[in-house]
């Protein structure tokens, strides 16, 4: 009787694992996405691909320092979508276009990854809203440009 009921469990165990495996990688697949729609759209000056990243209340954030000071920079998803129809990053080198993503840590419908660019070092927090991963809030550094 025992080894029944041992035999189901392992079965339904191993079902479930599969199907939490299937969800986290579609949810990587979807979070790559988002930011590549994110860094890609910066490069190539698509504000539409840039606007499909972004959640729209999500700020973006830098500390910078001057003179012992430090000071926060504030970017708004509407003021990144503008400058990325600007122009964004289209003036730099396809050769230089950095764009290292990697997802940290994935948590139910929150995650956080890191982009290495060209000049900036971000750290991510992402969440599914309405179904679809949006990138809320970032936090970056300026980096030596390659």
């Amino acid at each position: 009787m025992i080894c029944k009921y041992s035999f189901f469990l392992t079965v339904v165990l191993l079902l479930f694992k599969n199907i939490a495996i299937a969800q986290s990688n579609k949810d990587s697949l979807e979070i790559q996405r988002t930011i590549r729609n994110f860094i890609e759209g910066w490069y190539e000056g698509d504000p539409e691909r840039m606007e499909a990243s972004l959640h729209e209340e999500l700020i973006s954030k830098i500390v910078i320092s001057e003179n012992g000071n430090s000071r926060l920079g504030i970017f708004t998803a509407s003021k990144l979508i503008e400058l990325t129809d600007k122009g964004g990053g289209k003036d730099v080198p396809k050769d230089k276009q950095r764009k290292d993503i990697v997802i940290l840590e994935i948590y139910q419908n929150v995650a956080t990854a890191r982009v290495l660019a060209y000049d900036a070092m971000e750290l991510l927090h992402l969440a599914k809203w309405n179904e679809e991963w949006k990138i809320i809030n970032i936090l970056f550094e300026r980096a030596e440009k390659y």
